[in-house]
């Protein structure tokens, strides 16, 4: 039984081998080789140089120039803050993290805490170094709620009454005050990062016409980018 078994599965073998000998190898479709296609453009000269901040440093890819480790790691870094970090940054800035209403600051940072890699101690996990999708999406959240606490409809200037920015404020009538906006982040506000917030409180083409939700977007803007990395 063996050989018979043996003798029609060698004959099956053998004329796929045949087959696929006879095969016109034009028909088959290969990938195409990447270093063949034409190559895009490069990107602007000072494409690292982010708002300009390291004045004019040139492509250092080209010229073959050696940053120094303070301007390398402006250019490069940018680990995930650290959860607790980020909660004493919230608490200073006035905001109530013991609140559980939904859609509070304070519900959604506590909802965070699995996506944003808190770390496990008693497993021996650490905390995560790195954003992912969901925690980036999860701090914008928390961003917008944020400036919702920040600027309300009895509060539209943005005022603190209380806490490390006490006295300041985010808002000069419609335009973003660079002192409130320095203490927000913890840095003083680029003239770019001033002007895009000015313009996101007074454009009405993207069909927001409620003032104070454009400046809440405005603000969880402007946060959101300081905030999304250390």
């Amino acid at each position: 039984m063996a050989k018979n078994f043996l003798l029609p599965s060698m004959g099956l073998g053998l004329a796929a081998t045949l087959a696929l000998a006879s095969c016109d190898s034009a028909q088959i479709d290969l990938p195409v080789d990447p270093q063949l296609l034409t190559q895009q453009e490069r990107g602007p000269d000072y494409g690292l140089d982010h708002d300009d901040i390291l004045d004019n440093v040139g492509d250092i890819f080209k010229d073959g120039r050696q940053l120094t480790a303070a301007e390398g790691e402006k250019l490069h870094s940018c680990g995930k803050l650290r959860f607790e970090t980020f909660s004493r940054i919230l608490r200073s800035r006035g905001l109530n993290l013991d609140n559980t209403n939904a859609g509070s600051v304070g519900a959604l940072v506590r909802r965070a805490q699995p996506v944003w890699g808190v770390a496990n101690f008693f497993a021996r996990i650490p905390e995560a170094t790195r954003n992912s999708t969901s925690s980036l999406v999860s701090l914008e959240d928390v961003m917008i709620a944020m400036a919702e606490e920040l600027i309300t409809t009895t509060n539209p200037e943005g005022v603190w009454m209380s806490g490390a920015c006490q006295g300041a404020k985010l808002f000069d009538g419609k335009t973003c005050n660079r002192d409130g906006l320095a203490c927000l982040v913890g840095a003083t506000p680029t003239d770019r990062q001033v002007d895009l917030c000015n313009n996101m409180t007074s454009d009405t083409a993207a069909g927001v016409a409620d003032e104070l939700t454009r400046k809440r977007l405005a603000i969880a803007a402007i946060a959101g980018v300081a905030f999304l990395c250390d």
